[in-house]
């Protein structure tokens, strides 16, 4: 069912807008069938108003497109709905009387009497138009649509919605009461379902609306007209719902029902709630269910909701399915700053990726534990506390568990320690009382961490590797005339082993793309460890851009700041009359594999890509590289020591500026900066594994010319249709050739690669994804114990070393039986 949400929001202000009427609820003192009391209270009603106040209470931006009667009633309805923060701006007054509603207490669905002036006379203006367009969803009633002029408001703002992916959500409480005698309202309310995507309605509205029937003909009937979702309720027995291929069928939740006024809106506003924090569909109409037994308890339409973690445990919602998930990332670190992310080789994509995945799973519901190493460093001094965690998101936390040494360590150096590590998290979970039920795993580390926990545990962990040890290795060109050096700096033996072993332990593998499937875990390294044979054994979910950061339209407060640094380091670096050329930016951290030497070659060999651009390469700590670089790592030395050469042979002073970004949200707005200049992102890595760069990049309004080799080259072309422009990192006139094809088809690219992140790569999904393949994990559970855990890792005693023989045998002759 998931299909029917539109996931590409980040640009819309508004979580739910409601047009409708903002009435008063008269309601009877007693219990009664026939308005046979004496006795009635004023609440404040109107189902779009309930839905406004609740979804507010429940933590979404809401707001109401009405109309109220400029008299008393008015007042103290404008008055109710901004005590409790609801932007009323477009509530409209009118001389005819504010609404009302005499309805008497019941246990069952309330029968009304109509009195109606104001709630029909809402009037479409342009202040509405654009409201629409910024809106995830939005939501009316029978009510608007029975009389003029608010029908032809709604038809409109239907119109208006779809053409800007917004949900259109339709309450089809049919009443005749309501319409003219005369008008075929039934024929219309019909018409209306067909242009809706989600409808909610009660038993007694399909009787009013089909006639008699049982609940399957109705859902069927309702299905038939069009819309992609049919929620129907059913009082007592709960509620179904289909989208014409699934079914779901749920009993009530209802413990004690004081009135039934207001549960049907207050389904609605735990359902969009649900939907709004990326609950797949089940999971938000369990949402709604428990929210609206919660309503029941209390008289009146609207009360004061709890939090949607209150709602969840007073109804133990999820209970053997909300899940506590660690994420198991030894090497490099995690705190709220993000701190030296890009600056440090053990600080990169694979980092951010953890992070988002674990915050979008946390929004979800789930309870996250991000665990790395406790680091007690004067250098370092970010993460020597034990936990940690990231402002505004709830049910995350961010561990830090001591092993080895106190001091910072290199991802190669952690071999050795990671054993102590595991007990160290044993320990930390057992004295807590509460084991985890799932371990996500991360490089090869965090994969042999897996194995050795699932081993002493029994808990169950996939395995990510990002990037696979052999892959480097042949881009090194490891042989046997050199494996013995290349082994001293990167201790490939240690890394291939426990790759080996984790991807044979794990209960599944996680992927970014099949292409990461089919080449890198068929290596012939990996033979009898990779287990291809086994479809289940893989689930490819490609990551995504967190849309809150990178959004082409949606800025922060870096901006402004960001905005004018920009101006004035191209005032600093470019020629005067270079300073309004598009740039072709560069922005990955300096390492040999990123090839920031082969895009700088590329751009000083080409003439016209000189006159039509500048080359913009974003550092992190190094302010200004013309002038001094001397205190950088050596590797980096290397990287601009072969830039600065490059510009000083072909003269390409004023041509190219270098300067310092040095966090997400500064990268993001640089990013919506440099296309207010219609510049290209452009990633010349010699292998890419995935590349979220280029789709963050993408998702602020930069097209893409990106490397061919790796992940991108299934992010950009799909199908026959291209998202962006795929070059060959090592031909300069190739990588020239891409940036000039997208400069020559700017607007063309730009749309393509906003559309194709919207569509597929939005962090929310790849949680998603990662949920769905962990519960069929959990369902259904088995030995995953494929291969012993070579000793070195349990024991670090001499004689479990692992020899560069077993390498030899394992990397260059594929050799199964070898060692482990």
């Amino acid at each position: 069912m998931d299909h029917i949400i539109f996931r590409n929001w980040e640009e819309k202000t508004y979580d739910v807008v409601v047009i409708g009427e903002i009435l008063i609820d008269m309601i009877s003192e007693e219990y009664t069938e026939d308005f046979n009391c004496d006795i009635y209270k004023k609440y404040f009603g109107g189902s779009p108003a309930n839905i406004a106040m609740n979804t507010k209470n429940l933590g979404l931006n809401s707001s109401i497109i009405s109309c109220v009667g400029n008299d008393g009633l008015g007042v103290f309805l404008l008055e109710q709905m901004k005590q409790r923060g609801i932007d009323i701006s477009n509530v409209q007054i009118s001389e005819n009387p504010t609404s009302m509603v005499l309805l008497t207490k019941s246990q069952g669905s309330p029968i009304p009497i109509f009195y109606r002036g104001a709630d029909y006379q809402i009037h479409l203006n342009e202040t509405i138009e654009e409201i629409i367009k910024k809106t995830k969803i939005i939501h009316f009633s029978t009510w608007p649509i029975s009389k003029e002029p608010s029908r032809s408001a709604i038809e409109k703002i239907i119109e208006i919605a779809k053409a800007n992916n917004t949900l259109v959500a339709f309450d089809p409480n049919y009443h005749p009461a309501l319409w003219e005698k005369e008008y075929d309202s039934i024929q219309y309310v019909k018409e209306i379902i067909k242009k809706v995507d989600i409808i909610k309605p009660s038993e007694d509205d399909a009787r009013r609306l089909f006639g008699e029937g049982t609940i399957e003909e109705y859902l069927n009937k309702y299905i038939n007209l069009g819309p992609k979702l049919v929620v129907m309720t059913l009082g007592k027995e709960g509620l179904i719902a289909s989208d014409g291929k699934e079914y779901i069928r749920l009993s009530t939740m209802a413990d004690r029902v004081a009135d039934a006024t207001g549960a049907g809106d207050a389904f609605y506003s735990g359902f969009y709630a649900g939907i709004i924090k990326g609950f797949q569909i089940k999971k938000a109409i369990e949402l709604g269910n428990a929210t609206s037994a919660y309503k029941l308890k209390y008289t009146g339409a609207v009360v004061d909701l709890p939090k949607i973690e209150e709602i969840q445990r007073l109804y133990n919602l999820w209970g053997d399915k909300t899940m506590h998930v660690i994420f198991l990332n030894p090497q490099g670190n995690f705190d709220k700053k993000d701190s030296y992310w890009t600056e440090h080789p053990d600080f990169g994509g694979q980092l951010v990726y953890v992070k988002e995945i674990a915050c979008a799973m946390a929004k979800q519901g789930h309870r996250v534990d991000i665990l790395t190493r406790q680091i007690i460093d004067e250098d370092w001094p970010e993460f020597a506390d034990e936990f940690d965690q990231y402002d505004g998101v709830e049910n995350l936390r961010i561990i830090r568990i001591p092993a080895g040494q106190k001091e910072f360590l290199q991802k190669e150096l952690l071999w050795e320690y990671l054993s102590e590590w595991v007990d160290n998290i044993i320990n930390f979970y057992q004295e807590e009382g509460d084991m985890p039920d799932f371990v996500t795993t991360h490089y090869g580390d965090g994969g042999i961490a897996g194995a050795i926990m699932y081993q002493r545990t029994g808990i169950p962990f996939s395995f990510t590797a990002h990037s696979l040890g052999a892959q480097k290795m042949d881009k090194l060109g490891v042989d046997i005339t050199n494996m013995e050096e290349m082994e001293k700096k990167y201790h490939f033996t240690k890394r291939i082993m426990a790759e080996r072993i984790a991807m044979a332990n794990s209960a599944i593998n996680f992927v970014s793309t099949s292409q990461e499937r089919d080449e890198q875990y068929t290596h012939l390294t990996y033979k009898g460890a990779g287990d291809m044979d086994n479809p289940q054994k893989f689930r490819v979910v490609a990551p995504g851009a967190n849309t809150e950061v990178f959004s082409a339209t949606k800025g922060n407060k870096e901006d402004k700041v960001v905005a004018q640094f920009i101006k004035e380091m191209f005032q600093r670096d470019l020629d005067k009359d270079r300073q309004e050329l598009p740039a072709i930016i560069a922005a990955s951290r300096l390492d040999p594999k990123k090839n920031h030497v082969g895009l700088v070659k590329a751009f000083a060999k080409n003439k016209e890509l000189q006159q039509k651009a500048n080359l913009v390469i974003t550092l992190r700590g190094i302010e200004n590289a013309f002038e001094d670089y001397s205190f950088v790592k050596s590797h980096e030395k290397e990287i601009l020591d072969g830039i600065m050469e490059i510009i000083d042979e072909y003269q390409l002073y004023g041509k190219v500026s270098m300067f310092s970004i040095n966090s997400q949200g500064q990268l993001a707005a640089c990013y919506r900066q440099l296309a207010s200049y219609n510049s290209i992102f452009c990633l010349t890595a010699v292998h890419e594994p995935f590349g979220l760069a280029p789709i963050e990049a993408m998702s602020c309004g930069l097209p893409a010319v990106v490397t061919k080799y790796g992940g991108p080259s299934e992010v950009l072309y799909e199908d026959g249709e291209e998202y962006g422009v795929l070059i060959d990192p090592f031909n300069s006139q190739d990588i020239a050739k891409g940036i000039l094809k997208v400069l020559e088809n700017y607007s063309f690219y730009k749309k393509q690669g906003i559309q194709r992140v919207k569509s597929k790569y939005t962090w929310d999904a790849t949680a998603a994804n990662y949920v769905k393949a962990i519960e069929e994990i959990l369902e259904n559970k088995k030995d995953d114990r494929n291969m012993e855990i070579h000793p070195y890792f349990l024991d670090l005693s001499n004689e479990n070393t692992i020899g560069l023989d077993w390498l030899e045998k394992v990397y260059l002759g594929g050799e199964v039986n070898v060692g482990v």
